[in-house]
């Protein structure tokens, strides 16, 4: 088990000494690096409140040493990022992973590991926001028809489906990037695989067999077949296959 507590402990000492030692203070990248760390061990621990605060003490500083389009300040934008997506803060987290992106896009071009990730984080915000949407649409016709009102069908905006569109293209643009960087036979192209599956589950069980069948095929080769990873796999295709037989006979 993780000792936090001890980590946060020597963090936050070497914190404060580097506050206070000469010729580093709070405008020194040291201080940005041992703030992010701080933020880190806090993140990890689940207090994501606490992870905020150091984060942008981190940000801050390494906005004024390094600039706004360095990768290490990228790199505190993708944990900012992380942080608002635990806290189901959609809206800011696609704010700093679109910064994040743009950096690592001018820095390394659209064909680096770090530029794939990007994409794929960019990808799963807009996924889970538009499973957020759906689920809040469901619950308003759910109180709609409950209520009995007279005053007609709710007409509430559902953004779903245009987040599950960007979340595929952004999916679709991470896959490119990984098989270019590592290859078909790769865990991070496999992970592309299994999310673009699960995109098109909702809609098109054909298609996200396919995607899914490719990611267990790498898992397999990859991890081998008794690994959590390649289980968790089968389960989700094998769950879609059956979805799609019980469709395909009430056609």
């Amino acid at each position: 088990m993780r000792n936090f507590g001890k980590a946060k402990k020597y963090f936050t000492k070497a914190l404060d000494a580097k506050e206070t030692a000469v010729g580093i203070g709070k405008k020194h990248s040291s201080y940005a690096k041992t703030c992010n760390a701080v933020g880190t061990v806090w993140y990890e621990s689940g207090n994501y409140d606490k992870a905020l605060k150091f984060y942008y003490q981190s940000l801050e500083t390494s906005e004024k040493v390094h600039g706004e389009d360095h990768i290490i300040t990228a790199s505190i934008y993708d944990d900012l990022g992380a942080t608002y997506y635990r806290k189901e803060k959609y809206g800011k987290a696609l704010k700093y992973c679109k910064k994040a992106l743009r950096i690592y896009e001018i820095s390394f071009g659209k064909d680096h590991r770090f530029t794939a990730t990007s994409y794929k984080n960019m990808g799963a915000v807009y996924h889970r926001r538009s499973d957020l949407a759906k689920n809040q649409s469901s619950a308003k016709d759910a109180g709609s028809v409950a209520s009995k009102s007279n005053a007609g069908p709710s007409k509430h905006s559902d953004t779903s489906g245009a987040d599950l569109q960007q979340a595929l293209k952004y999916y679709y643009r991470a896959l490119t990037s990984y098989m270019l960087v590592y290859g078909r036979g790769h865990s991070c192209t496999a992970e592309c695989y299994k999310h673009i599956g699960a995109i098109y589950a909702k809609t098109d069980y054909k298609k996200a067999l396919k995607y899914y069948n490719d990611a267990f095929e790498i898992h397999k080769l990859v991890y081998g077949e008794d690994h959590i990873e390649t289980q968790n796999t089968s389960k989700v295709y094998e769950e879609c296959k059956e979805r799609n037989r019980r469709q395909r006979r009430i056609r």
